[in-house]
């Protein structure tokens, strides 16, 4: 059974997906993008990844987890320049969980609204199953 997560501590989907799918166990978070309301909350890289990681975090909690339940992530980047600093940031963040997720960092030509980052998530969840 699937069950769509969403929250207003999150920006909204911009489209006909959801924030994020529990199907059992598993949470799949759509990617995120540092907006609100259409526009991007921050110039920095680091800034974008702190807002990213910040709507993950509160779609997790609305699924009843948290970071420590992420078990994969894929990070877009709009220009491999950005890696170190947008990894600063995802270590400061993620930096406490017991296990860090698998990730992967996507150079990509551009993304949507002129973001600098986007960032989509996998997590487990045990005893959730909805």
């Amino acid at each position: 059974m699937q069950q769509a997560i969403l929250t207003p501590d999150a920006p909204p989907p911009n489209g006909f997906y959801s924030q994020a799918v529990q199907a059992g166990p598993m949470l799949y978070v759509s990617g995120q993008l540092p907006v609100r309301e259409g526009q991007v909350v921050a110039e920095s890289a680091a800034e974008q990844t702190r807002f990213v990681l910040e709507s993950i975090r509160a779609i997790l909690r609305a699924a009843g987890g948290d970071l420590g339940n992420v078990v994969q992530v894929t990070i877009y980047i709009a220009d491999i320049a950005l890696w170190s600093e947008v990894n600063a940031v995802y270590q400061e963040v993620l930096g406490a969980v017991p296990v860090p997720p698998a990730r992967c960092i996507v150079p990509v030509k551009e993304l949507h609204f002129g973001a600098k980052v986007e960032i989509q998530a996998t997590a487990y969840l045990p005893g959730s199953a909805r």
